[in-house]
């Protein structure tokens, strides 16, 4: 396997490349529920073992131990107040691919952490823009109305 990625990172031709190779080979060497967990957990902003439980659609019993594996790949960091997330390059990777590899399957994740999201605190600021990142992108007809009338919202907040 380490002859396969010397020779796949000496054939690609862009930084890039090579990161997505080096995640695909970390990705290819964890079991499946875990391989999951990581693209799930690449949805959300932030995650903790409720959200992650409520994408995966199981209980927190069930995802007690891919959270707890998952916390510990080295691309997971902590994330302030909130739990966890995964580092913003490989985020940023990991969501690229699934958009372009699997639409239907990005589009249905986000959904669910929408609707995970819009059960939380809406008059908390992260929680209502968490809710409208991901409703843009699994609904973008009604995300588009959603976001107008949150700024308004706002904007009639602070007037008053």
């Amino acid at each position: 396997m380490t002859g396969d990625l010397l020779t796949a990172l000496q054939a690609a031709d862009s930084d890039e490349a090579r990161e997505w190779i080096v995640i695909q080979f970390s990705l290819a060497g964890l079991e499946s529920p875990i391989r999951e967990a990581v693209w799930i957990a690449a949805i959300p902003h932030w995650f903790d073992q409720h959200w992650l439980a409520a994408v995966l659609d199981q209980s927190l019993e069930e995802t007690r131990p891919i959270f707890e594996r998952l916390i510990t790949l080295s691309y997971i960091e902590l994330f302030p107040e909130r739990g966890y997330n995964v580092h913003e390059r490989t985020r940023r990777l990991l969501l690229t691919h699934l958009w372009q590899d699997h639409p239907d399957r990005y589009r249905e994740l986000t959904r669910r952490a929408m609707t995970y999201a819009e059960r939380q605190d809406q008059t908390d600021v992260a929680w209502r823009i968490e809710t409208i990142y991901h409703r843009l992108v699994a609904e973008p007809d009604s995300g588009g109305s959603h976001l107008v009338n949150t700024g308004w919202e706002w904007h009639n907040r602070v007037s008053a």
